[in-house]
């Protein structure tokens, strides 16, 4: 990727978790964040793979979500540009790529535009497709009532934290769901003032961009893990075929779990992941 394209991506925010062995073994580990989601859902899992693996971790926060800037447009080839540019500029070494939901997706695109980028790709409950069919249709109008939710919220002179929370029960009766929500919601507490960190309007006008996928004719020849929750409905039989196409070298795995299988199902996800990784790795360096 030359320097031009790298000048209109957007620099993401990260944290890197270094193994405490000495030297890292292997390829390192990027690990990208579902939709509302940011670098800190990862944090716990990416240390434990660093410290399990000997591997140096790096969590990052998307464009429009976290630390990271906002911009315009959000969509997967944008999304995957700016991470081939975080790898160019932090000189990270053929990754293995991890990502969850919306971050599987930048994570696929990534893959299929530039094969040579990373070594091997884990995607966490979606796949190479548009997400299409009743079920998924629901889970798209649950991700634009939190948005309404949040947009509502701050109309509100008056905003709390107590306040936008109370709103979000409303439509998430799941306190866990709620938390992973709200950490988008801070305060500050020199001025009192309670602020959301996401562009709200820039991923609502792109909702169904996120739900889309562009890449159908690329090809990534990696080893490839797709997991997918039993309980979830991002991931279907029928979807099996689309991902041979794509990712012909691939393994699907299920997981008692729903769509958030990483909080969901943590200690069955780290087995599946490290397994995975230890094997190819060994036939790779074979």
């Amino acid at each position: 990727m030359n320097k031009t394209a790298c000048s209109n991506a957007v620099k993401l925010a990260f944290d890197k978790y270094r193994t405490f062995k000495g030297m890292a073994s292997g390829n390192p580990i990027i690990f990208l964040h579902g939709l509302l989601g940011n670098k800190l859902n990862n944090r716990a899992t990416g240390k434990h793979l660093s410290r399990t693996l000997n591997k140096d971790v790096y969590c990052l926060d998307l464009r429009n979500h976290g630390a990271s800037p906002h911009n315009p447009n959000h969509d997967y080839q944008s999304m995957a540009q700016d991470v081939e540019c975080f790898i160019r500029d932090n000189h990270v070494k053929q990754p293995i790529i991890i990502g969850h939901s919306m971050g599987a997706k930048v994570a696929m695109s990534l893959a299929l535009r530039n094969a040579k980028t990373c070594s091997m790709l884990i995607s966490v409950d979606n796949v190479p497709t548009p997400n299409t069919g009743n079920d998924v249709t629901v889970e798209i109008l649950k991700f634009e009532k939190y948005l309404n939710v949040l947009r509502e919220a701050f109309t509100d002179p008056k905003v709390s934290l107590k306040s936008v929370d109370s709103r979000l029960q409303l439509v998430e009766p799941s306190k866990k769901v709620r938390t992973f929500l709200m950490s988008n919601i801070k305060k500050d507490y020199g001025s009192g003032e309670v602020y959301c960190r996401i562009p709200i309007d820039i991923l609502y006008r792109n909702i169904y961009k996120i739900f889309d996928f562009p890449y159908q004719r690329d090809v990534f020849n990696g080893p490839s893990l797709f997991i997918r929750g039993t309980e979830s409905h991002f991931v279907h039989d029928t979807d099996e075929e689309a991902i041979q196409a794509r990712f012909p070298q691939y393994r699907i795995e299920n997981i008692k779990a729903g769509h958030w299988i990483i909080s969901e199902n943590p200690q069955k996800f780290n087995e599946t992941v490290k397994r995975f990784i230890w094997e190819n790795e060994k036939y790779c360096s074979a």
